[in-house]
């Protein structure tokens, strides 16, 4: 997350020097400039799919002003780790031992910088090195003992090794001690997957609510919700919810949990209701969504073969026939699918 907006100085953990010339210091306040729009384009990142590249050439532009600039250099390791996230919390190692470089490079340059052992503590977090992040983060904390970013990035940490009643103080803490959207989307984040662990949904759902008053044309925060909505049983809300998000921008997260919510409904109806036809629509949709979700194809096929065994209609049938065939191509060793493809193909025979 971006830190809240800070003077130039009090981030490099340089003294202010009456000496200064008048063009260092304007020099000083146009890197400070340019590196919180590169971490503002971050922050806007996935959601503005050019994040990242816009952060990059803001960057670049700011170190070749200033090669010895410490702020470049933080800005640069946050790109570098960012850049190399592949999936959950899995990134690339050869992108976090090159982020590690560039946060060295800027404590180098400015020992006190505040952002350098704050930014710098993730990569630490990402490798499970949670000792060393602890001590890049209460480093931070000497440097700025009031920042709320320190709360957030211990709570990260206590996340990951499974400490609830630890991210719940933290992440408390950073609500009561800023108003930065970004930080309070954070924590809320935070409070809803510990909420979610310990079953007190009750409260997760708030956690999202809150997410979404701070965020409402956020595509993640609206997927994030539908996926919570999905593991409660609330398929039409979280259907709406998902359609929301891909109005917002198209990605893949988005289509899967929106296939998931259709599939859902389409099994409630099928399985639950005993309404075969009415749950053919929401199985069409879900591998409309996902086109490589076996058990959204054994689905479809299923419903259309109850439909057309009970109408006897072939062309029904035929349809359920090609639906479990991928639903078996996807998932060879799809058990159920490849007993309903047997039974159809054995009703097909009699009924044509």
């Amino acid at each position: 997350m971006r830190m809240a907006c800070v003077f130039a100085l009090a981030i490099t953990g340089a003294l202010p020097n009456p000496y200064l010339s008048s063009t260092a210091i304007a020099n000083a306040v146009d890197e400070q400039k340019l590196y919180e729009k590169a971490q503002g384009s971050m922050d806007g990142y996935p959601e503005d799919p050019e994040g990242l590249s816009t952060a990059e050439k803001l960057i670049q532009q700011l170190l070749n002003s200033n090669p010895q600039s410490a702020l470049g250099h933080v800005a640069l390791g946050r790109l570098t780790y960012k850049k190399g996230y592949i999936n959950n919390r899995n990134y690339e190692k050869e992108s976090l031992q090159q982020a590690h470089v560039h946060f060295s490079r800027a404590l180098t340059i400015s020992p006190r910088s505040f952002d350098a052992h704050y930014y710098g503590a993730y990569p630490f977090i990402y490798e499970n090195n949670y000792q060393r992040a602890k001590e890049m983060a209460e480093t931070a904390r000497q440097i700025n003992p009031e920042a709320p970013q320190v709360d957030l990035l211990l709570a990260n940490i206590a996340i990951r090794e499974k400490d609830y009643k630890e991210v719940e103080r933290r992440a408390q803490r950073v609500l009561s001690a800023t108003s930065d959207k970004k930080l309070l989307e954070a924590a809320h984040s935070l409070l809803a997957s510990v909420y979610k662990s310990r079953q007190r949904y009750d409260l997760a759902e708030k956690s999202y609510s809150s997410i979404l008053e701070l965020t409402p044309n956020s595509p993640w925060a609206n997927i994030n919700y539908s996926s919570f909505l999905i593991s409660q049983g609330r398929y039409d809300k979280a259907i709406d919810y998902g359609k929301k998000a891909l109005a917002l921008m198209d990605f893949g997260m988005g289509h899967h949990v929106l296939g998931r919510a259709y599939y859902k409904k389409g099994a409630e109806l099928l399985w639950q209701r005993k309404q075969p036809g009415e749950s053919t629509n929401y199985f069409a949709l879900a591998v409309q969504q996902n086109p490589a979700d076996a058990d959204a194809y054994y689905g479809l096929g299923l419903s259309r073969y109850h439909t057309g065994h009970s109408t006897k209609n072939i062309s029904e049938l035929e349809k359920a026939e090609q639906a479990l065939m991928t639903a078996v191509r996807l998932k060879p060793d799809h058990k159920q699918a490849q007993e309903a493809l047997s039974r159809l193909r054995q009703l097909l025979q009699v009924v044509k």
